[in-house]
């Protein structure tokens, strides 16, 4: 039986998630498998002197980064009519890299590095959690930040000069002659694959080459990388470790997580993990660091009391996976609009992240008529992020958004708006998230009467399963590396 390649495949997008999940996931293994694969992979790591297993996942990382949820293929990147371009944007990035290159000065060594800090709110949640090491360097792609410990690498300027010197025939002409040869076997498009492998290589050798630490820590669990963590570790360090930002979400950002330590919300807040191909040695679950460090630890900010309060997604039609997703997404927000229409006396929000600057035309379309609104603020009040919002409303709901299982956790009720139940990519179907979704018009009707009108006292149980006590998730965290610094 021929395989499929890369630019081939397709899933049926309408399947169960989780079979699609294994689908890709197994598609992705036996791609590798492969006899062209192995040879391409053998000769890279003998070029790059990279183990044959890191640059194995890394691929499979690449690979699921470049999948297209919503129409179940692979992006056209990998078309073998684009090897022209393809070689011709390989051959002028590596020529843009050797002439913005230097020679490496820095030579530093930090308890932990934080990587990929690339906003003042970002470096702000760190705040608390960098107060419990001896000392702490910052890897960014910006030079806004003042008076910390940075480590400035933006568009590959200022890599190892020396390295890529050292190797100038491989980085202009080998690496490419390996790629294309591959790419005429498989009669595939693997130049970008083999540009990725080539350019993480080149950034962690620059990085760690001059900033080393015992601890790498990093907050999004979907940019985790297999060369990266070698690197790391190749030059002196002990663990790598990442937090939990999202709920696991069954597409790109959920597949192939890769880190010593996970840190996740709550008990059974990683239970989708197990589809998707990850390679984490330990899951540990210690809360959340951004109500921590938004709302606990914080200054509170007082806002307008709501009776049902929505918490919008960020830009969801970036994670549809199948042609119903945004029906149901907006189908929600057709609830909010009949139920103001009902109860027109009730005060109704939906409130979008602070960092939302796109409220999409059609969530306004449906809610134009309505008395429900929209907030839509980088003011005072989102210093406390939604937190100040979500407990101070009478009814919290939403579709997707990773506030419901920190709520819940903390004692407040917070509903998942899933109409017919079929949001399964983003609240799989565990059964001990079952009770918090709302699976028709006529359910949340219920709901919202048995909180405003009857005013039913809602006893939430087995909290830690969504998220555990957040008052010192950073104090947990330091604490656990600590131990872990020779274990793993």
């Amino acid at each position: 039986m021929i395989m499929k390649k890369i630019n081939q495949f397709s899933i049926n997008t309408e399947k169960d998630p989780y079979k699609k999940s294994r689908d890709l996931v197994n598609f992705i293994e036996k791609q590798l498998n492969k006899k062209n694969f192995k040879i391409f992979i053998k000769r890279y790591s003998k070029a790059t002197g990279l183990p044959k297993g890191i640059l194995d996942y890394e691929i499979k990382q690449i690979l699921s980064r470049t999948h297209n949820f919503e129409n179940g293929r692979f992006k056209s990147i990998f078309n073998f009519t684009n090897i022209f371009k393809s070689s011709f944007i390989f051959f002028f990035t590596t020529l843009y890299i050797l002439i913005f290159s230097k020679k490496m000065k820095k030579n530093i060594f930090f308890d932990v590095i934080f990587d990929e800090i690339e906003s003042m709110e970002e470096l702000s949640r760190i705040n608390i959690l960098k107060k419990n090491f001896k000392s702490y360097g910052v890897i960014s792609n910006t030079k806004n930040f003042k008076n910390i410990n940075l480590f400035y690498f933006n568009k590959f300027k200022y890599c190892d000069k020396k390295y890529i010197l050292s190797n100038f025939y491989l980085f202009f002409i080998g690496y490419l002659i390996i790629a294309i040869k591959f790419s005429i076997k498989e009669k595939c498009n693997y130049i970008p694959l083999a540009a990725n492998l080539i350019k993480q290589n080149i950034k962690y050798r620059t990085i760690f080459g001059q900033v080393k630490a015992n601890h790498l820590h990093q907050e999004r669990h979907y940019t985790t990388s297999s060369i990266k963590n070698y690197l790391f570790k190749r030059f002196g360090g002990k663990t790598v470790s990442c937090i939990q930002k999202n709920l696991i979400h069954l597409h790109s950002t959920g597949f192939y997580i890769n880190t010593d330590i996970f840190f996740t919300l709550g008990r059974k807040t990683s239970l989708t993990i197990k589809f998707c191909g990850s390679k984490i040695k330990k899951i540990i679950p210690v809360g959340s660091i951004y109500i921590e460090s938004k709302w606990l630890k914080s200054k509170k900010i007082k806002v307008p009391e709501y009776d049902i309060i929505n918490f919008g997604g960020n830009n969801m039609f970036k994670f549809a996976t199948n042609k119903n997703f945004l029906k149901n997404y907006y189908e929600t927000f057709n609830w909010l609009n009949k139920i103001s229409k009902e109860y027109p006396n009730l005060r109704i929000a939906v409130k979008h992240h602070f960092n939302n600057k796109y409220v999409d035309p059609m969530e306004i379309k449906i809610l134009k008529k309505s008395n429900v609104k929209i907030i839509v603020s980088k003011g005072e009040a989102d210093k406390n992020y939604s937190y100040g919002y979500a407990f101070k409303a009478k009814f919290a709901c939403t579709f997707a958004s990773t506030i419901a299982y920190e709520l819940i956790g903390h004692n407040k009720p917070c509903f998942f708006l899933d109409p017919d139940g079929k949001n399964l990519e983003f609240l799989n179907n565990e059964r001990y998230n079952n009770n918090w979704k709302i699976k028709s018009y006529h359910e949340f009707k219920k709901k919202v009467e048995e909180f405003l009108i009857t005013k039913k006292k809602y006893s939430v149980k087995d909290k830690e399963n969504f998220c555990l006590k957040s008052d010192n998730v950073s104090r947990k965290i330091a604490n656990i590396l600590k131990i872990y610094k020779n274990k793993i």
